[in-house]
């Protein structure tokens, strides 16, 4: 388990987490529940630990393997971006009844819909976007040789991707 892939979800699919790069909107970040942490990962880390796991099998083997590489809340997400861009978002709440209770992700559910709360933020406003909800413990340090990358560093980054967009 590693988290959110944060090099797709920030690059790709922003609208995931309720960022609007063009509109500089921060969705879901003007409530409470927007502090909850969110496990992020980058797949590059993520496919340096496959390699780490596999050259330790006495590490790694019959074991499911919790790992993270940052663990931030949305509005941390957000405070990185405006830092990095010199911007700020507009930050808007979130209906929190909307998000506490009920499916992650309804049968009807309409990925076009700019309103929709999507599953993963319903995940991260509940507080179970991280890789052990239950308190287990994080693997990182099984393999210290691990170095991932963290959102902070990518922040810049980022920004300047988004700007070609």
């Amino acid at each position: 388990m590693n988290g959110y892939f944060a090099d797709v979800s920030n690059l790709s699919y922003p609208g995931i987490l309720g960022i609007d790069w063009e509109a500089k909107v921060a969705k879901y970040t003007g409530s409470s529940s927007a502090n909850s942490k969110i496990s992020f990962t980058f797949r590059k880390d993520v496919a340096d630990l496959v390699v780490l796991a596999l050259q330790n099998p006495s590490i790694s083997a019959n074991k499911i393997l919790r790992v993270e590489g940052d663990r931030r809340s949305l509005n941390e997400i957000v405070e990185l971006y405006e830092r990095a861009s010199g911007v700020t978002f507009e930050k808007l709440p979130v209906d929190e009844s909307a998000v506490s209770t009920g499916p992650l992700m309804a049968d009807d559910f309409d990925w076009s819909d700019d309103n929709a709360i999507g599953p993963f933020a319903k995940m991260a406003l509940r507080g179970s976007a991280v890789v052990n909800p239950n308190g287990e413990n994080v693997d990182n340090s099984l393999f210290p040789q691990w170095n991932p990358m963290n959102m902070e560093s990518q922040a810049a980054l980022v920004w300047k991707w988004a700007q070609t967009l």
